[in-house]
């Protein structure tokens, strides 16, 4: 056989070599990404449908659910979102357009519950000593006299709470944060348990004012209410003729102190804490779309909400899954969004999931 002939054969033999190599590593890149959309798909039905796939298994949690379900028809993700925030101690933020039930569920929940409740319809022309209270002089007898407002009660209803002015919305981050005002140089507790339940119209709305970033971090969640589903709007036009009927109480404020405490005796092992601290830190990443990622306080309250849904499931130690269900409304307000990002419309729970996902 001639040299020409062997090199030719060589080259043959190499190019085929050359051929199967590549066949198989696109193979095992295809079902490699294959592998990855399937991982990613599964991350984002987590990640952007958390609570549908909590399950109410705890008997007394399990009571005030199907209290909640018989008048509030649809919004299953949004009771469960309440739910596990009153279970972990921490205060609400819900956004979505008017006419929604927000202010009607979180009444109901309020009724459900033996805790003393006060609405407050946020304003522009509010002051903050309309919200805590103040010192007036008493003529008769010479002398101040304290005058405590509707900050002083378990449950306080904030009513489209980007409706007051940035002045009166600092007014409330003492009490959220050290549960006491201050009124007059002096620091008065508030009673417990004490919750903000705040419910706010979308801020591109006119006459509205956007919630400083130190006040959201307050927030355990924020809850996005949209609008019903067909089937569920007939549901609410089949009932809306009814009356409803007076709730009894299923819990008490003893009730609802002890269940938190068990809550937070909900194991979360060492493995599980390293799993939130690498989601926190994914969110502090270089990036041209967050300016400012999470802060520890964002770690905590996906522990808490973690440990409520082990204990409205029924189960006594924090798991993956739990984790990956509560990011978003533990962290979705909490990042704060580049000029460039809000330049290209793009939503911060978008953004949020592009930088975590991988940790997931």
């Amino acid at each position: 056989m001639s040299t020409i002939v062997r090199i030719a054969v060589g080259v043959v033999l190499v190019g085929c070599f050359a051929l199967v190599v590549a066949i198989a590593f696109m193979k095992q890149k295809l079902w490699k990404e294959g592998n990855d959309n399937v991982l990613h798909e599964k991350h984002a039905e987590f990640f952007f449908s958390w609570l549908e796939h909590i399950h109410v298994h705890h008997p007394r949690v399990r009571e005030l659910y199907r209290a909640l379900q018989q008048e509030i028809v649809g919004m299953d993700y949004f009771l469960h979102g309440l739910l596990l925030s009153l279970f972990a101690g921490w205060h609400v933020l819900v956004e979505g357009a008017p006419g929604l039930a927000k202010t009607k569920t979180i009444r109901l929940l309020a009724s459900l519950l033996a805790l003393d409740t006060k609405r407050v319809q946020f304003t522009p022309d509010m002051l903050p000593a309309d919200l805590i209270g103040v010192d007036m002089f008493n003529h008769a007898t010479h002398s101040f006299e304290t005058f405590f407002w509707p900050l002083f009660t378990n449950i306080l209803l904030a009513d489209e709470i980007n409706r007051a002015t940035p002045k009166v919305q600092s007014a409330l981050l003492e009490a959220m944060q050290e549960k006491q005002v201050s009124i007059g140089g002096k620091s008065h507790l508030l009673q417990e348990p004490f919750f903000v339940l705040a419910t706010q119209n979308p801020i591109e709305q006119d006459g509205t004012y956007p919630l400083p970033e130190a006040q959201l971090d307050r927030f355990l969640t924020k809850l996005q209410v949209s609008y019903p589903s067909l089937e569920s709007e007939k549901q609410i036009l089949q009932t809306a003729a009814s009356s409803a009927n007076e709730q009894e109480h299923i819990l008490t404020g003893e009730d609802l102190l002890a269940m938190q405490q068990e809550v937070a005796q909900i194991a979360a092992s060492d493995e599980m804490l390293e799993y939130i601290a690498r989601i926190a830190d994914a969110t502090r990443a270089a990036s041209n779309e967050i300016d400012y990622g999470v802060s520890p306080r964002g770690s905590l309250a996906i522990l808490s909400l973690a440990k409520a849904v082990a204990y409205v499931e029924g189960r006594s130690a924090v798991t993956k899954d739990d984790i990956r269900k509560v990011i978003l409304p533990a962290l979705g307000h909490r990042i704060i969004i580049s000029m460039h990002a809000q330049m290209e419309q793009k939503k911060p729970e978008h953004i949020l999931f592009q930088a975590v996902h991988k940790v997931l």
